[in-house]
């Protein structure tokens, strides 16, 4: 299986969010005591935020240079789940929850993009890609009950971490990637499509 690290770095993130989505809500309202219409709002504005996040660090992808983007959206992911542990009460909650989901857009939709380059020699990475996030999926979503049992600074401090590691790895195994201008992708396009005909 080729591409270790990178499968390893999207397994992380997965993990990073399966720790804390599937006790947001119960967190906010059974420790917090907000109504669930109020936690309704805070998950809309946390996906607003990853939705926000998935475009300009798509944008930026293309536009910029993709390590630096990933350690940005990866440091910004870290600092705000480290705030989350020391001050997980209302009405900061939300605020940083947020946050995280404008990071976590940023990071997510830039280890795409970088998988979507690596495709080129390892036609297999998405598959393998999709096993490894469901498996980390997975296994957070089944201990973020255990660590929510002991205490939500855990789970926070937890995900940190995981995404400490994921910003780590991202510096020590990826590589700078070698991007085509747009005119040359447009006439590699076109010179495929006449080879079809």
């Amino acid at each position: 299986m080729q591409n270790k690290p990178v499968l390893i770095t999207n397994m992380l993130v997965n993990m990073g969010i399966g720790l804390i989505m599937p006790i947001t809500t119960l967190y906010i309202h059974g420790t917090l005591n907000k109504s669930l219409v109020t936690a309704g709002y805070v998950l809309f504005c946390f996906s607003g935020a990853m939705m926000i996040g998935n475009l300009i660090g798509g944008k930026l992808f293309d536009s910029w240079q993709q390590k630096p983007l990933m350690y940005l959206n990866g440091t910004g992911v870290v600092i705000a789940l480290f705030l989350l542990g020391f001050f997980p009460q209302w009405p900061i909650y939300p605020v940083l929850i947020t946050l995280y989901g404008l990071f976590l857009g940023g990071l997510n939709s830039s280890i795409n993009g970088y998988i979507a380059f690596l495709q080129v020699k390892d036609p297999n990475i998405f598959n393998n890609g999709y096993w490894f996030a469901s498996l980390g999926m997975g296994l957070a979503t089944f201990l973020s009950g255990i660590l929510f049992g002991i205490s939500i600074r855990v789970v926070f401090f937890s995900s940190a971490i995981l995404f400490l590691l994921t910003t780590l790895l991202i510096k020590l195994t990826f590589h700078a990637l070698q991007k085509q201008p747009v005119m040359a992708k447009k006439m590699i396009s076109k010179r495929n499509q006449i080879m079809l005909l």
